[in-house]
């Protein structure tokens, strides 16, 4: 019991030792508060990883999930790039946390699961939304109205992936994130879209999307089944 106590008072200095030589780095080379955001979110994905409790973990896959909920609310309202960046690490730490599978028969495990795929789809849903605003609609194709398009089937691409991915590993947790994409995509086209394209743009934005969504629907199933036979 001694020897163990004694490796976790290393443990415990070095964790304090690194955190010490975390703030002279955030003073001496006066990081953008956005990359504090990152730096929360790795803590987080590594106690969602290593935490004993299944609550703690369940307590760090939310706050996984609210650092990506601020970092998009932060250049939602700020519109600056470098939170970009900082959402990508968000994202990056919640994807490594989100490749823990839950264990069965567990609620807290569950939501956890939950929790860390839902932080993941945030950021890729900010990091994609704020590079298109950056480079599409500040940048090239600036005025051309089917640039519009390039978000909305993005989107639906991602939800498919989350739905791939969830057939591919066996968690329900992407499967219902995925959808949850697919969702708001679709909402983007019908409260957006919609009302912001016209003529032949706007048609083809539907088809596009009615064409993904169907190829999906028989497509996945078949999967599905290639999954199970494996297993």
């Amino acid at each position: 019991m001694t020897v163990r106590n004694d490796w976790k008072v290393l443990q415990w200095a070095g964790g304090a030792l690194l955190a010490i030589a975390g703030v002279f780095l955030w003073r001496d080379a006066q990081l953008h508060p956005a990359w504090l955001l990152s730096a929360v979110a790795v803590l987080f994905a590594a106690l969602t990883l290593r935490a004993g409790s299944p609550l703690w973990q369940l307590g760090s896959a939310l706050g996984l999930l609210g650092s990506a909920v601020v970092g998009v609310a932060a250049y939602a309202a700020v519109r600056e790039p470098v939170i970009l960046g900082a959402l990508g690490a968000v994202g990056l730490a919640s994807g490594l946390a989100a490749r823990r599978a839950p264990l069965p028969g567990q609620s807290a495990e569950r939501m956890r699961s939950l929790a860390t795929w839902a932080a993941l789809a945030v950021a890729l849903l900010g990091v994609s939304g704020g590079a298109y605003f950056e480079l599409l609609t500040l940048g090239a194709m600036s005025d051309e109205p089917a640039r519009r398009l390039v978000l909305t089937l993005g989107w639906l691409g991602l939800g498919l992936g989350f739905l791939v991915l969830s057939l591919r590993q066996q968690v329900r947790s992407a499967r219902d994130v995925g959808f949850g994409v697919l969702a708001i995509a679709a909402l983007k086209a019908l409260a957006y879209d919609s009302t912001h394209l016209g003529g032949p743009v706007r048609v083809a934005l539907f088809a596009a999307a009615g064409l993904i969504l169907l190829g999906a629907g028989a497509l996945l199933p078949r999967l599905a089944g290639q999954t199970e036979a494996g297993a």
